[in-house]
């Protein structure tokens, strides 16, 4: 699905000052891939559900031993590759489902430090991006059509 998708919003992080451990809180078993190499392929535009748990694990290590302002940069991007996955999808059980964990994760920031810049332009477009997939979706159902892919 690509018609009507807006732009997503990565964050630009620099893995240095910021980050714990060069980045890569991992445990071998969980992952091969880092946050650092996760990023780069999301900004990319290489989304997959490896790439989901590379940063889902980061901020498992985030959450142990990490500053707020580097968790809430890791949901961020979180937060888009999952957009970007939903977006991917012509799932309709999948694409919702992402688009949730997506949404939730920016209501979780934007309850935490509200305004949040990111956030909410995130959470506008993740929205948008569900309605647009309901209204055609309904459109396809409703003429008999193919789901959309």
């Amino acid at each position: 699905f690509k018609a009507g998708i807006l732009t997503l919003y990565f964050l630009s992080i620099t893995l240095s000052t910021n980050s714990l451990n060069d980045g890569d809180h991992r445990s071998p078993q969980a992952t091969r891939m880092t946050y650092s190499e996760a990023l780069k392929m999301a900004v990319d535009g290489k989304v997959t559900h490896a790439i989901l748990d590379a940063i889902r694990q980061e901020y498992v290590g985030a959450e142990i031993s990490g500053s707020d302002s580097y968790k809430i940069d890791i949901k961020i991007n979180l937060a888009v590759a999952l957009m970007q996955l939903g977006n991917q999808s012509p799932d309709q059980a999948e694409y919702s489902a992402l688009y949730q964990e997506c949404e939730d994760a920016l209501l979780s920031i934007l309850a935490s430090e509200p305004g949040h810049a990111q956030a909410e332009k995130n959470l506008a477009i993740v929205r948008k991006n569900k309605r647009l997939r309901q209204t055609v979706g309904k459109s396809k159902t409703n003429t008999g059509n193919v789901p959309v892919g």
